[in-house]
């Protein structure tokens, strides 16, 4: 099938929220892991980068969390209300792409 108008619309709404709320994750993170690890020797080296990884996925679930549970607030907050053609596909498209956010922030 063809997309839409709204969907596509939808669609870039819910690219625009994921980008923002992950950079929101995505620079500390990589500031607060990067410090971590270049710091580390030795055994201390291994235990840096798997706590690094450890937070990496912990932020990704909380992302995921958030956007599942909040998708409609979130799409509201970017301009499409609950009254838009565009809410209810956004928020789909939202939910759906937020299974990803702990493989994306893993890569960071």
């Amino acid at each position: 099938g063809r997309l839409g108008a709204a969907e596509l619309g939808a669609a870039g709404i819910g690219i625009a929220a994921t980008y923002s709320i992950a950079k929101l994750f995505g620079d500390p993170l990589t500031k607060t892991s990067t410090s971590l690890v270049a710091g580390a020797e030795g055994d201390a080296l291994l235990s840096s980068v798997i706590a690094a990884l450890a937070l990496a996925l912990f932020l990704g679930l909380v992302q995921t969390a958030v956007f599942t549970a909040f998708a409609p607030r979130i799409v509201a907050g970017f301009g499409a209300s609950a009254g838009s053609p565009l809410a209810a596909p956004a928020a789909a498209y939202l939910r759906l792409r937020s299974i990803g956010a702990p493989a994306v922030t893993l890569q960071l």
